[in-house]
């Protein structure tokens, strides 16, 4: 697996233009590292030939004390039998887990760790060219640890850190992912490390010195709850409120691909009404300024000297 940024591919990530369906990857000025697909969405489209990260969609079923996707039970081999039909060699795979949330911890503690080791079993007999993952979740640092040391026991090499996208503090968020990380490259320098759903500016210039993936889709949740049009400002995100089209949009004029594109077929992302080409349009749109801010934050990390952590 590469370090980056991996994108998050949703149902709804294509726009109608001259009866084709276009993806919003051929809207980017440039591409993330890379693509994840949670096992709950069902996108119509998908990236050809680039580097994937297929999940069990954990976030999708996070309140569910038995986890299930469209009524079927997630297990590790319902993950396997997916991932077969979907994945290519290379791809990441992501073994079934649970939130630590609610009010059963122990019993998703048991779920995750009896998957964690059926699903490795299967992986490396089924798909040996794929790239098996586990995520590491716990309540403190402590627990992150050891689970992350417990799954690299059991055979893993690509390991993932869950559970910190709800989490509002910074500091503390990247400590725990820090120090878990050494934990693990204390004993093997090779294992690679992703992060899950923290994907801002300022997480991406830690994770790029820390050498990880990661992925997000807050400009999706912007372009479309929010309604927010995103705009890079020397390496942050300035939100402003998409207009009604029937008023003036107060967001400046934007003239990235997705923009210039659509706007030769009247559609404007800095807009919404009752069409939803201005919110797939702005989703593009978004994607390409946390990409430009992600760029900017890692050019000034180089610029600037190597990021310490204060622990």
């Amino acid at each position: 697996m590469k370090p980056g940024f991996y994108a998050v591919v949703g149902n709804s990530d294509y726009i109608r233009l001259n009866k084709r369906r276009i993806p919003i990857w051929e809207l980017l000025d440039e591409h993330p590292t890379g693509w994840l697909r949670s096992l709950t969405s069902r996108p119509t489209v998908m990236p050809d030939r680039q580097p994937m990260i297929w999940d069990c969609g954990a976030f999708g079923y996070r309140n569910l004390d038995i986890p299930q996707i469209r009524g079927r039970f997630v297990t590790a081999h319902f993950c396997i039998y997916h991932y077969a039909r979907l994945s290519k060699p290379g791809d990441a795979i992501v073994a079934p887990d649970c939130l630590l949330i609610g009010s059963q911890i122990d019993q998703r503690r048991k779920f995750n760790w009896e998957q964690a080791i059926q699903f490795i079993k299967l992986a490396v007999s089924q798909l040996p060219e794929q790239v098996p993952m586990a995520a590491v979740h716990g309540l403190t640092l402590a627990e992150r640890i050891q689970r992350a040391s417990e799954l690299y026991e059991i055979g893993y090499r690509a390991i993932g850190i869950g559970g910190l996208a709800a989490a509002r503090d910074f500091n503390s968020s990247l400590i725990a992912i820090a120090a878990t990380i050494e934990a693990i490259r204390q004993i093997d320098t090779n294992v690679h490390f992703h992060v899950f759903g923290l994907c801002s500016p300022r997480y991406a210039k830690a994770f790029h010195q820390l050498g990880v993936s990661f992925d997000g889709s807050t400009y999706a949740k912007e372009a479309f709850i929010a309604r927010n049009f995103l705009m890079n400002q020397a390496g942050r995100l300035v939100r402003y409120p998409a207009a009604r089209t029937d008023t003036k949009a107060i967001a400046p004029r934007c003239c990235c691909r997705a923009c210039n594109i659509l706007r030769q077929y009247q559609i404007d992302p800095r807009y919404y009404g009752k069409s939803r080409q201005h919110d797939v349009g702005r989703l593009a749109h978004n994607l390409n300024q946390l990409l430009l801010a992600h760029s900017h934050a890692t050019s000034t990390l180089a610029a600037s000297g190597l990021f310490q952590l204060q622990c």
